[in-house]
């Protein structure tokens, strides 16, 4: 199976070429800093929980030797390169690779548009150790404070899709918010993908003019959750929807009422007038319950 998926990823994605592009700032290295990657990957593609796991697989006698090389890091290795290697060397990787699967119809879509979808996800936490992009945060554990060190990255993947696609993701620094992360992600990806993909999809937390703005400069659209604290805006939605006939939609075990209207000026600071749609939706959900199988339906408005 390892033979054969790496055959595939070198005919298909020319991995091998790739690879022999990426640096890290060691002097003189022993090992490629290609082969201590292809080491990181297998370890994910084969589903191993640690680097001790792939150290173990790594010291059998020529284990994956055609694929990775004759000198093979081990699980020390793996995360000390990793911590050292130029970043922007694995994002053309994967900027490659996204393009080559668009290339291949891999990305094959009945909707008019193509989106991504940006937010934050938390990645690990300690109370031990930190570092200088560390960010911080006090709990109280068994009535005593203590700070805690976490990581939180702005991701922005492609949606929509059976294939989930990353297409990229930004380190939020100590200091700053999500959304000043985000802009510095955003505007990274419409230079290496300006015509992979139309709109971004993000949570209300981006409802705001100066990335609005932001996104249309760069030609792309927006969508956005709204929530009560753009309260002007929504007084103004609810007013133009009591008089607007609402589209009675139904798909499978999900049962909308939409409603939809455009020409709003009411968030400050836009250059564009905006559109508002709210759906007041009806799920019908199968799950277990006291041993026994129960239809329930959950209700959701947005």
């Amino acid at each position: 199976m390892i033979k054969r998926f790496s055959s595939y990823i070198k005919k298909v994605f020319d991995f091998i070429g790739q690879i022999q592009r990426i640096e890290d700032s060691r002097q003189r290295p022993e090992i490629p800093s290609g082969s201590v990657w292809l080491s990181g990957l297998f370890m994910f593609v084969l589903r191993m929980g640690s680097l001790n796991a792939i150290d173990i697989e790594l010291r059998l006698p020529k284990r994956m030797e055609k694929i990775i090389g004759k000198r093979r890091p081990s699980g020390d290795s793996i995360g000390r390169v990793f911590t050292r290697m130029y970043t922007e060397s694995i994002r053309d990787i994967l900027s490659a690779t996204n393009h080559k699967l668009k290339r291949n119809k891999a990305l094959k879509t009945t909707w008019p548009m193509r989106f991504v979808s940006i937010d934050a996800h938390e990645l690990f936490s300690s109370r031990s150790r930190c570092c200088a992009k560390c960010l911080k945060r006090k709990l109280v554990v068994k009535g005593v404070e203590v700070i805690e060190y976490y990581h939180r990255v702005v991701v922005c993947h492609l949606v929509g899709f059976d294939l989930a696609l990353p297409l990229d993701l930004e380190l939020i620094l100590p200091g700053e918010g999500e959304v000043i992360a985000a802009k510095r992600l955003f505007e990274r990806r419409v230079k290496k993908y300006p015509r992979f993909f139309d709109g971004v999809v993000v949570d209300s937390l981006y409802l705001e003019a100066p990335f609005i703005n932001f996104s249309l400069e760069h030609g792309k659209h927006v969508i956005a959750v709204m929530k009560s604290e753009r309260r002007l805006l929504m007084q103004d939605a609810e007013g133009v929807f009591k008089i607007v006939e609402p589209i009675i939609l139904k798909e499978n075990n999900l049962t909308a009422k939409i409603q939809d209207s455009e020409g709003f000026e009411s968030l400050e600071g836009v250059t564009v007038p905006l559109r508002v749609l709210h759906s007041e939706e009806k799920e019908q959900k199968r799950k277990r319950k006291g041993g026994r199988w129960i239809i329930e339906t959950e209700e959701h408005n947005w």
